[in-house]
């Protein structure tokens, strides 16, 4: 969830580029290019149709070094291995994982039809998922990262409320109502160590169910070190929704198929506190940083009121987490 805002426009996806590709990825063509088709926080994705078959083009919205997406690839190959549904990344015919074509940087994948995002997945499904990705014993060498393991801090959360009030943001009232509740949760924040690579963004953005039944995990790009069950809180918070038959279902599914992350404390949480206030705070200093009334502007207003807990959307607070303990303990 990490990035820099912004399109990547349709001017570059020519009849040529379309054929760039093909040929950098060493597909037969002809070849066409359709999209964008959907969008994250760090790029956008295009649909290719070659005569092998379809693919999804991911443009970056800022700029990718050479050997950064080497290992988040690498990861998700290992983790297809392992028989985890989820998009292989596509090397190109120099073995390259990022490619330069008509002036932008793509990266081929293997193409799925998704479903819009959810949290209301089977979460047995979910369980058994997350379990299927924590069994790959995959070692890499990424460093640990401070958005998944540091709070934001109660001085940066009171200093975005006066900018937000002045610059007259449409959530600022409800931030200031939720300073109380961050400083308590980001008390919480003690992580534990480190125990294999996670792919640390498992949001219901990046678990869907696919067109034609199951499940699927995608979007690598932030793997690294992380707790097991760290992310294992994470998911329970996403797809429990708050509800005890839920937490149980998704845990007991998750440990039957081998997971080894167990959420039994409060520091289990710690990934989900760590990452979702630096969310929120990034999407902050986007609204701020947007053209006042654009559609960048209130997507970043919609992320933020998704953030802070804006009915109909679930708030996080200290509440929330120990129900989840609660329910996991009661049976």
């Amino acid at each position: 969830m990490v990035g820099v805002s912004g399109l990547a426009g349709g001017a570059w996806a020519t009849p040529g580029a379309a054929a760039t590709i093909a040929r950098t990825y060493g597909l037969r063509g002809p070849a066409t290019l359709t999209g964008p088709v959907d969008r994250g926080e760090l790029g956008e994705i295009w649909r290719l149709e070659t005569a092998e078959g379809r693919y999804a083009v991911k443009v970056p919205f800022a700029p990718v070094g050479p050997a950064e997406l080497l290992e988040p690839a690498a990861f998700a190959d290992a983790v297809a291995d392992g028989g985890v549904v989820t998009p292989r990344v596509r090397r190109g015919t120099d073995g390259s994982v990022v490619q330069s074509v008509a002036g932008r940087q793509v990266v081929l994948l293997e193409w799925l039809d998704l479903l819009p995002p959810s949290t209301a997945l089977d979460p047995a499904e979910v369980g058994r998922l997350v379990a299927g990705v924590h069994r790959v014993p995959f070692a890499g060498v990424r460093a640990p990262s401070a958005w998944f393991c540091t709070p934001v801090g109660e001085a940066r959360w009171r200093e975005l409320v006066a900018v937000t009030r002045a610059a007259g943001a449409p959530f600022a009232e409800h931030l200031a109502g939720y300073v109380d509740e961050l400083r308590a949760l980001e008390a919480m924040l003690d992580p534990l160590p480190a125990d294999r690579t996670c792919h640390r963004d498992l949001w219901a953005d990046n678990v869907r169910g696919l067109g034609g039944g199951g499940l699927c995990v995608f979007d690598w790009d932030s793997c690294g070190p992380g707790s097991q069950s760290e992310e294992l809180g994470l998911v329970l918070f996403e797809f429990g929704r708050g509800e005890a038959s839920r937490h149980r279902a998704l845990r007991d599914a998750y440990v039957d198929a081998g997971g080894s992350g167990r959420v039994d404390g409060t520091r289990a949480f710690s990934m989900l506190i760590a990452h979702l206030g630096h969310i929120g705070e990034y999407q902050m200093r986007q609204w701020l940083g947007a053209r006042p009334g654009s559609a960048e502007q209130a997507r970043a207003a919609g992320a933020v009121e998704e953030f802070l807990g804006v009915p109909p959307h679930p708030r996080l607070d200290t509440d929330a987490l120990e129900a989840i303990l609660d329910h996991l303990a009661s049976c």
